[in-house]
């Protein structure tokens, strides 16, 4: 009987916190920094995958309620290679769903130079995921992501912290 009471107690108590605000970030005219962890999936064209982790940040600018515009900045250290990855992007968050939670879905443009290619490599990408908010202005991002490059694919999973201003 106590775990079934204070079960209910941590559930009431994790309902009515996230009743307690709601969030102010995705609108028009606030912009946002961010920072991913990922955990990603390299395929050569006629080779075997290579997983790998990295962080990656983010700035963006809403244009509206739900659509955002930024750019994505990736370094890759790997053994002997060092690579960055520049993406310019657009997403369209679903405001409508929750006041604390935003699904969202993005297509970008990718740019990759460094080591690991002979030449820059240019591709796209896309994603789907959803922003959690812990607070008015900070939220906790997780998305599936793929892009396509012509010498490789990636797929990935990324997990992050947004803050938003004004």
């Amino acid at each position: 009987m106590k775990k079934i009471l204070t079960t209910a107690l941590i559930a009431a108590t994790l309902a009515t916190s996230a009743m307690a605000f709601e969030q102010q970030g995705v609108k028009e005219g606030n912009s946002r920094v961010g920072v991913n962890a990922m955990y990603m999936s390299v395929t050569p064209d006629g080779g075997d995958s290579i997983d790998m982790g990295l962080i990656t940040g983010s700035y963006a600018a809403f244009l509206t309620d739900s659509v955002e515009l930024g750019l994505g900045l990736t370094y890759i250290i790997s053994d002997d290679n060092s690579d960055y990855t520049l993406t310019p992007f657009a997403k369209y968050n679903f405001v409508d769903v929750s006041p604390t939670v935003v699904p969202y879905v993005g297509l970008g443009f990718a740019y990759m130079n460094g080591d690991s290619t002979e030449e820059a490599e240019t591709g796209y990408n896309a994603e789907g995921g959803v922003k959690i908010f812990t607070s008015e202005t900070t939220a906790i991002t997780t998305a599936l992501f793929y892009e396509a490059y012509d010498e490789f694919d990636i797929t990935g999973l990324k997990i992050g912290i947004e803050i938003y201003f004004d």
